[in-house]
């Protein structure tokens, strides 16, 4: 739903509104394109995100709770309501193909790190980075290739006065919020502020 204060979701059953914030890259109108329905249609759509409570000076102020969007997973007019009528696997069933479900990271994007409380995500390219924070502009720095050290990888860089490093170490990571591992612990340390969260790779030839 699209309102003056921004775009709202109503999670299956539940009667509350959630408000909606996006990541850079998670489009809602590409992931719309050529999804055909009127004004006033329902519409169905399965999101990869996190929740958060909007701060108190932003345009959600007035939700209680709110989802900030990574991918829109899919999208479809709602003719059944929930749940979802989309093949959600059942307990028991096969697992999940490895790398279903985790983030589809943007043409020329080499590695993602992303973590929690606060929300926030690096994608790496061949010479620069982008770090996106929840409620901030994306901040975008120069970079060199990694220093690699006992498969531990380290991108520095500065721009603006700011001060980035982005350290990558071969762990496994469990993101609880998300439900999801990935093969790689990450820390960013973004001038004074340390984060600590998980990272993935892109397939090769992205």
């Amino acid at each position: 739903m699209v309102g003056t204060d921004g775009l709202t979701l109503q999670p299956c059953g539940s009667a509350e509104l959630v408000w909606v914030a996006e990541a850079r890259d998670a489009d809602l109108r590409k992931a719309a394109d050529g999804l055909s329905v009127g004004s006033g249609t329902p519409v169905l759509a399965r999101v990869l995100g996190k929740a958060f409570e909007p701060r108190q000076d932003s345009p959600g102020a007035a939700y209680g709770s709110g989802i900030y969007v990574l991918q829109w997973v899919f999208l479809a007019e709602d003719t059944s309501g929930c749940p979802v009528p989309v093949a959600v696997p059942e307990e028991g069933s096969e697992p999940a193909a490895e790398g279903e479900g985790m983030p589809v990271l943007p043409t020329g994007v080499t590695l993602r790190a992303l973590g929690n409380e606060p929300f926030w995500h690096v994608d790496v390219a061949a010479a620069s980075v982008r770090v996106g924070r929840l409620g901030f502009e994306d901040l975008e720095i120069a970079t060199s290739v990694p220093a690699v050290d006992a498969g531990i990888r380290t991108w520095v860089g500065e721009n603006g006065g700011h001060r980035f490093e982005l350290v990558v170490t071969e762990d496994e990571c469990a993101d609880t919020m998300a439900d999801r591992t990935y093969p790689f612990t990450a820390r960013l340390t973004l001038d004074e502020q340390e984060l600590n969260g998980c990272a993935l790779e892109a397939p090769a030839g992205n």
